[in-house]
């Protein structure tokens, strides 16, 4: 995107702010019931407000190069939400483990998971590091208390199903995850 330089000189001596010829601003006989002075100030006010957004896109991380990662993190969320329900149904009802450790277990096994495909593809390192995942499973376990608190609280208060509760757990960790992530794990990334 072209920075406008809201002091730039490059405007007609009359202050009109029209940059075209005088051929090109006539309206070549249409009346479509509008002045050409409208769509001048409308220009420049568009200008105006271009110009002030400019700095706040620099207080994003790497202007908006974070919304590609942001897609992948949220495919490889999607599947390791695959992995955490597939683990929770085989440890709770099949395995009979009490439902706040096949929890616990379900959503390290979909940590793990979602590591390895977050360091190798959404962030395009090239080896695993014991260093990232140890920050990864620390932010995670952030995750963790909020999915197994609001499965817990929600099957044991309002009686929801469990599948349905651990799916809002996991949506209310996704966005803790991701920002803490991009912030500290891959910081450099």
């Amino acid at each position: 995107m072209r920075h406008i330089n809201p002091q730039a000189t490059d405007l007609p001596e009359d202050g009109s702010g029209d940059r075209r010829t005088p051929a090109s601003t006539t309206n070549h006989g249409a009346n479509h019931g509008t002045h050409p002075d409208r769509f001048r100030g409308r220009a420049r006010a568009a200008r105006r407000l271009l110009t002030n957004l400019t700095p706040a896109r620099q207080h994003f991380p790497a202007g908006f190069r974070w919304f590609p990662r942001l897609s992948k993190f949220l495919v490889v969320g999607g599947a390791g939400v695959l992995v955490n329900s597939g683990a929770l149904v085989l440890l709770h009802q099949l395995l009979s483990l009490p439902l706040v450790i096949a929890s616990m277990l379900a959503v390290e096994l979909s940590i793990a998971h979602n590591f390895v495909w977050n360091d190798l593809w959404t962030f395009g390192k090239r080896w695993l590091s014991w260093r990232r995942f140890l920050k990864f499973n620390l932010i995670s376990l952030g995750g963790l208390v909020i999915t197994t608190a609001t499965l817990w609280a929600l099957v044991t208060g309002l009686h929801s199903p469990y599948l349905l509760a651990n799916l809002l757990g996991i949506l209310l960790a996704t966005g803790w995850n991701f920002i803490i992530n991009v912030l500290w794990t891959w910081r450099k990334a």
